[in-house]
């Protein structure tokens, strides 16, 4: 069992000590997003009493499968999540040049760290022309904040050539202006999220857009709010030209060639309002979601987060995500994002899951295998 810095034990030390329910699994050797000399590694945490480890997957009682299926999720730090099933891949935007926090000042310039991104970005999902099997074909980002969208313009024109990206018009105004593409051409590389509908993305993949909030950064005030049109050139160079868009969370579904609905997927980049975000009970009661992906990041600042949430969504599995400080090298021991108690959060978390719901949160980098198993007894439809 491979050893970690002091620091990260400590904080590993100070989550499990105050829960019952938490396990520590020892990370493997490397922290460092995109390394794949072992690219499955055990977990950070967990929830022990409902998530079990078997050959190195998680396996998942769910009483949404009348089948079992295999799950691939890599976390990629931040807000980026790589969703695999069966073939078809998702991306959630990604974020690695972790600019540092003065660069929020007014003023100061902000650019991406191309460096950065080409060191981390995970080699198996670059040669998707070489090995079509490894093919991206839609990046999804729930608002236009520089965390979330700064590298993914560079990560679109030099690595997933065929991907599409999904995100508000602001979101699609800052890509397209990027990257020279021409805003109003609506599906081409870019697609604006309507609300409350369903976009059909190819390869199985559907996703329907949830307008959500976005929690205040300090007391009631929101940074970097305002929004872009199509078709108007912009000028970004600041922290702050990065404007916030709507906000959107999204199901996600992944089919078959049937319609038959593999896994479905809730996403969450931001600390959300109570009863924002909110999945339509009716879409709950005819198909439940398999996993869901929150944030830690401003938790505090938006009411009773993650509760409405998890009691609105009721996934299978909770993933915690957004959760390390971005203000610093992935290379650095991983921190906390500032003003977030994680402790509170773990409290809060498991205060809200009912009996058949579990959690798991991990390193950035680290390839989750889930195996969601049918319930004995289940019967198909």
């Amino acid at each position: 069992m491979h050893r970690l810095t002091e620091a990260l034990m400590e904080q590993i030390y100070n989550f499990g000590t105050l829960f019952r329910k938490l396990t520590v699994l020892l990370c493997a050797s490397t922290l460092v997003v995109g390394c794949s000399a072992n690219p499955l590694h055990p977990l950070l945490l967990a929830d022990k009493e409902h998530v079990k480890l078997e050959n190195s997957s998680l396996i998942l009682e769910s009483p949404n499968h009348t089948e079992n299926i295999s799950v691939k999720l890599h976390y990629l730090g931040v807000g980026g999540l790589m969703i695999e099933v069966e073939g078809k891949r998702l991306l959630t935007a990604p974020f690695y040049s972790n600019p540092s926090f003065w660069r929020n000042i007014p003023g100061i310039s902000l650019a991406r760290n191309s460096k950065r991104i080409s060191n981390l970005f995970p080699g198996h999902l670059r040669d998707a022309q070489t090995n079509p099997e490894n093919r991206v074909g839609t990046i999804i980002a729930g608002h236009s904040h520089y965390d979330h969208l700064l590298d993914v313009p560079f990560i679109m024109e030099n690595y997933l050539h065929e991907a599409r990206f999904v995100g508000s018009e602001t979101a699609v105004a800052i890509i397209s202006d990027q990257l020279g593409f021409d805003c109003n051409l609506n599906g081409s590389r870019t697609i604006a999220a309507k609300e409350s509908q369903w976009m059909d993305m190819g390869d199985g993949i559907f996703i329907y857009s949830i307008p959500t909030t976005h929690a205040p950064h300090f007391w009631s005030f929101t940074a970097q709010t305002g929004k872009y049109k199509c078709g108007k050139p912009l000028n970004i160079r600041t922290a702050w030209d990065w404007k916030m868009g709507d906000v959107y969370a999204y199901l996600i579904d992944f089919r078959d060639d049937e319609g038959n609905v593999l896994l479905r997927a809730y996403y969450q980049d931001t600390a959300s309002d109570p009863g924002k975000g909110k999945v339509p009970d009716e879409m709950i009661s005819q198909r439940g979601i398999d996993v869901a992906v929150i944030v830690m990041a401003g938790f505090s600042k938006a009411g009773d987060y993650p509760r409405s949430v998890i009691e609105n969504t009721r996934a299978t599995l909770t993933v915690v995500g957004h959760w390390e400080d971005f203000f610093h090298k992935l290379s650095n021991p991983f921190r906390v994002s500032p003003g977030s108690n994680q402790l509170e959060y773990v409290g809060r978390l498991e205060a809200s899951l009912s009996e058949n719901q579990s959690w798991v949160m991990t390193m950035p980098g680290n390839i989750l295998q889930l195996e969601f198993r049918t319930i004995p007894g289940a019967q198909k439809d």
